[in-house]
């Protein structure tokens, strides 16, 4: 993905958000189609800066939040698409357009700072030692793994109510009166980590079939890439199924050789069938599309949601002052050990208390967060430091030219989707899922390492 190509398509952008704009004027629902391309445009500046942009970088997964969250969001909501009383209930809430001018211009403001602070730091590689795999070790800890994760992914379902004809593919963390002590919140963290497991070693067993084309290595491989997407598919949870399918497409794209392109396709058409199955058998929205399924709900950054949120504060929500970050540091301490450990996610606060739901909850996103947690300070040095930490983030781990096995599964389990998970989701969920993700591959690399 050179740089001449992504110029075009960065003028091509910011001339669909300058004809948005001024029809605008016009029509001013078109507030949120124009928001969109312009938050787009502002993310695609350091693409079209470098001359070889690669697809499965830290800043591409903040583009797709961001493209899915802002643009492709935008265009429904400002077509009333599939209708007006949809969009209204799960975004407008009755609100006027005038309620959303200000948050787009502290959106906008936030990612412009998240990009300076990305372009800020200088790209600079920095090449990681490591060891030679022994292929008898990555085997067997393939096989622990599976039987630990396959045996928590069953525990979780039978303690949340187990599979039953009407209700396969559902939420199943219901926050009863949204308890926030939390006594009587129970997500099964432990568990979920657990059964997470086999995605972790899956990424090392496909790595070494590439190498050796070994059938029993795919065989593990494909047995542990069933197993890790047990729970989240029974939870319904349709962007972890997803992050699963491109985990395995990285691997591909990397180690596959020749077969990468092919198995590509695969994996990607895999990520379209799995959202299209999980949204069937959801209860409520079987009637949505593939396309529909992922633009229409409340995850990833927008526009809508950051309104409600920096509306709300301080009224309905009180300012953090980095609490909602903080509290990720308690999210190791099983609930068993603490019963009174606060809601770790702010996901259930702003789910209960801004759409009134009883189950799951909706993530803030980066703006809104920081918003939530220091106001303007937040907006300006907050973004611009966190755009900085991608970059080196991007020198540290980042793939380029012919990276070896150990180089891509780090990255993959670590950094690679920072960006999507804090700029979409929440910093504290971002950071912390990179933290673990670097460590328990970092654990499973010592095992199989000869050294």
């Amino acid at each position: 993905m050179g740089s001449r190509f992504m110029k075009c398509v960065a003028i091509i952008v910011g001339l669909i958000a300058v004809v948005l704009t001024v029809s605008g004027f016009a029509r001013e629902s078109l507030i949120f189609a124009a928001g969109g391309f312009w938050a787009l445009l502002l993310v695609l500046i350091p693409p079209s800066l470098t001359k070889q942009q690669n697809w499965f970088s830290i800043w591409s997964f903040v583009i797709l939040t961001v493209g899915i969250g802002m643009t492709a969001r935008g265009i429904f909501i400002s077509f009333d698409l599939p209708n007006h009383d949809e969009i209204d209930r799960l975004y407008l809430l009755g609100h006027a357009v005038d309620f959303f001018v200000k948050p787009l211009v502290i959106l906008l403001l936030g990612l412009g700072m998240m990009t300076a602070g990305y372009l800020s730091v200088s790209a600079r590689r920095v090449k990681p030692k490591e060891g030679e795999w022994d292929q008898k070790k990555v085997v067997g800890m393939g096989v622990i793994v599976l039987i630990i994760s396959g045996g928590c992914a069953l525990l979780y379902v039978f303690l949340t109510g187990g599979f039953s004809s009407n209700s396969i593919s559902a939420k199943r963390t219901p926050i009863p009166g949204l308890d926030l002590s939390g006594q009587n919140f129970k997500s099964y963290g432990i568990l979920r980590h657990l059964s997470s497991l086999a995605i972790f070693a899956h990424l090392i067993v496909l790595t070494l079939a590439f190498k050796t084309r070994n059938r029993i290595h795919f065989a593990l491989a494909f047995a542990l890439f069933l197993v890790a997407c047990v729970q989240p598919f029974y939870a319904s949870v349709r962007t972890a199924v997803a992050a699963n399918f491109i985990f395995s497409a990285v691997v591909i794209y990397f180690c596959g050789g020749r077969v990468s392109r092919r198995w590509l396709v695969f994996s990607f058409a895999g990520i379209a069938v799995m959202v299209a199955v999980m949204t069937a058998l959801r209860p409520g929205i079987a009637d949505q599309n593939v396309l529909e399924s992922i633009v229409l709900n409340r995850n990833q950054i927008e526009l809508p949601k950051t309104a409600h949120i920096i509306n709300a504060v301080p009224e309905t929500l009180d300012f953090q002052y980095g609490k909602t970050l903080t509290r990720w540091l308690a999210a190791p301490i099983p609930r068993e050990v603490w019963p009174d450990k606060p809601v770790i996610h702010p996901g259930p606060i702003i789910g209960n208390r801004i759409y009134g739901q009883r189950v799951a909850g909706v993530p803030p996103g980066l703006i809104a967060e920081l918003w939530w947690n220091f106001g303007w300070f937040g907006i300006f040095p907050g973004a611009f430091v966190f755009g900085g930490m991608l970059r080196w983030l991007e020198n540290r781990f980042g793939l380029t030219g012919n990276p070896s096995p150990a180089e891509v599964v780090i990255f993959i389990a670590g950094p690679m989707l920072i960006g999507f998970e804090a700029v979409g989701s929440s910093i504290g969920s971002g950071v912390f899922k990179s933290v673990l993700g670097f460590v328990v591959i970092a654990v499973l690399l010592r095992f199989v390492s000869r050294k």
